[in-house]
């Protein structure tokens, strides 16, 4: 199934010149049917990209900041030129050796791995990817650069978590569904006959999914967005206002993400006109520009160090070829204009690939070889030790020409806030790129008063990689098809613990219950436990032990039942962690064997299957509802309902009578919320009324599938919902709302959405039998009252409760429904039937 963005822009062009033009019952919205196969497009074109941008699985590396990720494989990248046998990095012939790690001397050697005495390092993502040869030599790092999606997720995470986050009025926002009839307010005012924007609509729909991840993410400002979203968004998409031009669009962007902050605005409009001048094109370059794109405080050195800001001042752009550029110091044109242009294009960067020599690593270590032969590494930029800043940045702080009291530029906005949110978002971001096989976190072994730093933010992420992945995520599924490893670096501090103070009489329970703030990522049914040591740090020297009484502290903990629950499975990596055998490189070659074993088992790959025939059922349900059927319409219309009214009085599953009729009344629920607020002036109150049915019609599709009432799949559904719209007279409606809208006030036409619902139902549900007598009443409810003393076994089922209130009015709704003779019953020829049908044909 070929679904990739040249059919999204051609389905967007169909719609605008045909979809848009349906009406009544064969309506196509922008907020339905568009949204949903635009979302399938997306979601398929992931998972192909998946399985085919790169050759091997992949192993991310996640963890608190300082946790030592980096460093789990530094000595053996550089192994080889430590060594004298040749340089993992270097692919040119120039007599510059860089390296992973370790001292630049002044910018005389290039090293890929910031240091920032103990400040957060990287900026952006590092795959490492071990290779025979690579494309360019001269230019072997690949640079990629943010999506419009990631740069708003960025600004609006970091907006959370580095500034004040107050509203025009002083206030901290937390968002109400109410709310966003305000928020569109702000993005323009009101004008007739506006006409709806394709470029306008493909950015609202970006802006609108980064609030599904901020949602997800349950930030506080939007978790209350929750429970009405879907519908809430299909009304935004809806708004012909806001999405007649993109300037309304980033109004609204600005308002729901960071409250209108002047210079956050000014900001984003920045970093997209950069990213604009660096699209469709691959960027590559050497190691050294490399890491100073890396390098999360390069911008915030550009003034105070002479390499940072000659480094900057001499990169340009040459062109390799018509696909390829390099990011070099050779005479081409130059790439930036001034330190501001270089922090833009810093904070747009996402990713770095960073090809490793085959035929050094294999020298270097063998248990890194065959990890490295087996998969890529995602090195993730490390959390922040703080869930939000001590010092909130103001707006006036965040003017890209903000100096501080010493006359310097800071640069708040790309160095505190871009950089927070990307950071803390950049884990999302890469899980919907669904090639994310096992997931390793580093967190330093709680042997001490500290914890694990900043939990909520490491479970948004893990959560979001089970969801794109199909997999339960709150709480995380328990099947262990997705692996999660949680390796406690440091862990010689757990052996000094022992050594000075034994197990006690609680046991290492003090320890490991540190581990909970991590939830269901430090439980050892969802992840597998395993000790590592750097002992050339401080922090790594096992203290005042020779080798017996090591073993002597290992088996003391050993027998600990805290250590045997957390480690279970993995108690053997305690004593490769203890480097009895220096080989073991303090346990990381049992983890290194132990990940090849892991990543040889992946799930990923059926996981995306599945994802893929999921999406291919969507689609086909999606395009039956635009595309013309194949079958005699009236025929095919009297199948559908026979099938709910066969499924209703057969019940053929034994289900529970009040289950069907739940799943009726959930059919039949027209919910205030998804509908507009009524209108002001009579003349708008037809174009209204037809609104409000297809918003409901969009809204019944949404919800869970009630197979009870027959349905066999969401298309079957919207075939009915057709059925049902199509015999609806909607100008019963109109003639009732037209006389008492003008008095009311804005709280009242609020609040008579309500009447309107109701409305809608009595309209689409009619109940045309004759109302029964006063006798019958009487003995109708002593008829249920007995049956509802009665148990199950002994009453017909005609004679229950639910039965008679709910499901048979149903039934004989359904039969109506079906003989019905109503004039336009017929589909008919729709715009564009022709068009659509050729545009899908060869997918």
């Amino acid at each position: 199934m070929k679904l990739d963005t040249k059919l999204k822009q051609n389905l967007i062009d169909w719609y605008w010149n045909y979809g848009c033009k349906r009406s009544g019952a064969y309506s196509l919205t922008r907020g339905g049917w568009l949204d949903r196969a635009l979302r399938i497009i997306r979601d398929v074109e992931s998972v192909e990209k998946a399985k085919t941008k790169y050759d091997k699985p992949t192993m991310a590396l996640w963890g608190p900041s300082q946790s030592g990720k980096s460093t789990l494989l530094a000595c053996f990248i550089d192994a080889g030129l430590d060594q004298g046998f040749g340089n993992a990095l270097k692919w040119d012939d120039s007599p510059v050796q860089p390296r992973f790690s370790g001292d630049n001397e002044g910018g005389r050697v290039p090293v890929l791995n910031p240091f920032n005495f103990g400040e957060d390092g990287s900026g952006c993502v590092t795959r490492f990817h071990m290779v025979d040869a690579v494309e360019h030599p001269d230019y072997p790092v690949e640079i990629q650069f943010a999506s419009e999606r990631e740069i708003l997720l960025s600004l609006a995470v970091g907006y959370m978590g580095e500034t004040s986050a107050k509203d025009s009025t002083g206030k901290l926002r937390t968002l109400r569904p109410e709310d966003l009839k305000d928020i569109l307010a702000v993005a323009g005012p009101r004008k007739p006959r506006v006409v709806p924007d394709k470029n306008a609509f493909s950015l609202l729909t970006e802006v609108l999914n980064v609030i599904d991840v901020l949602i997800d993410m349950e930030s506080p400002r939007y978790v209350n967005l929750k429970s009405e979203w879907e519908d809430r968004r299909s009304n935004i998409l809806n708004d012909d206002q806001l999405v007649s031009s993109e300037a309304n669009v980033e109004r609204f962007a600005a308002e729901i993400m960071w409250d209108s902050w002047k210079n956050l605005s000014e900001l984003y409009r920045r970093l997209r006109s950069r990213r604009a001048t660096l699209a469709k094109k691959r960027y590559f370059c050497n190691i050294e520009l490399a890491a100073l794109l890396l390098n999360i405080s390069s911008a915030k050195h550009y003034n105070e160090s002479d390499y940072v800001r000659t480094l900057v001042n001499s990169c340009t752009v040459v062109d390799i070829d018509d696909e390829s550029a390099a990011i070099t110091q050779k005479i081409g044109t130059p790439l930036f204009s001034n330190h501001i242009d270089f922090a833009l294009t810093q904070g747009l960067v996402s990713l770095i690939v960073v090809p490793l020599k085959r035929s050094i690593i294999e020298q270097t270590n063998e248990d890194v070889y065959k990890l490295l032969d087996k998969a890529d590494l995602l090195d993730f930029p490390g959390v922040a030790n703080e869930y939000k800043s001590a010092v909130l940045l103001t707006d006036d702080q965040l003017a890209l020409e903000y100096r501080d009291e010493n006359g310097r530029y800071p640069l708040l906005a790309l160095t505190q806030v871009m950089k927070r949110g990307k950071t803390a978002s950049i884990v999302i971001s890469s899980a919907r790129e669904l090639n994310i096989d096992v997931f390793s976190l580093l967190v330093r072994m709680p042997a001490g008063p500290t914890y694990p730093a900043n939990p909520v933010q490491i479970m948004n992420g893990i959560r979001y990689w089970f969801k794109t992945m199909g997999k339960a995520s709150n709480p995380l599924s328990r099947d262990r098809e997705l692996q999660i490893n949680l390796i406690l670096t440091f862990s010689a501090k757990l052996l000094n613990l022992v050594n000075e103070n034994g197990t006690g009489t609680a046991g290492l329970n003090g320890v490991f219950d540190k581990l909970k703030s991590l939830g269901d990522l430090a439980d050892p049914s969802v992840v597998t436990t395993f000790s590592i040591n750097y002992p050339a740090f401080s922090d790594g020297h096992i203290e005042n032990m020779d080798e017996t009484r090591k073993r002597e502290v290992i088996e003391m903990i050993l027998k600990d039942r805290h250590f045997s629950r957390q480690f279970a499975g993995t108690e053997e990596s305690l004593s490769r962690m203890a480097d009895f055998n220096e080989n073991e490189f303090g346990g990381r070659s049992y983890l290194f064997r132990a990940m090849l074993e892991q990543l040889d088992k992946s799930k990923r790959p059926a996981l995306l299957e599945a994802k893929l025939d999921a999406l291919a059922a969507e689609w086909t349900d999606c395009m039956a509802e635009a595309l013309p059927g194949h079958e005699e319409e009236e025929a095919s219309r009297n199948k559908d309902i026979d099938m709910m009214i066969d499924a209703l009085e057969k019940n053929p599953d034994d289900n529970s009578d009040e289950s069907i009729a739940k799943q009726i009344i959930d059919f039949q629920d027209v919910s205030p919320e998804v509908l507009e607020i009524v209108p002001r002036m009579q003349n708008d109150v037809p174009d209204y009324v037809d609104r409000q049915v297809v918003a409901w019609m969009e809204a019944a599709k949404r919800k869970t599938l009630q197979r009870l009432l027959g349905f066999e799949s969401a298309e079957h559904r919207a075939r009915i919902l057709s059925y049902i719209m199509s015999d609806m007279d909607t100008s019963v409606i109109t003639k009732w709302l037209v006389p008492v809208v003008r008095p009311l006030s804005r709280e009242e036409r609020r609040e008579w959405r309500r009447l309107v619902a109701t409305y809608i139902v009595k309209l689409a549900f009619p109940n045309d039998e004759p109302h029964r007598s006063e006798e019958d009443c009487v003995a109708l409810l002593e008829r249920i009252s007995d049956n509802s003393y009665a148990s199950r076994e002994r009453i017909n089922r005609q004679d229950s409760t639910y039965f008679i209130s709910v499901i048979a009015p149903f039934i004989s709704y359904l039969r109506r429904l079906r003989d019905n003779d109503a004039p336009d019953k017929s589909r008919g020829e729709q715009p564009g039937d022709k068009e659509l049908t050729e545009l899908v044909s060869n997918l």
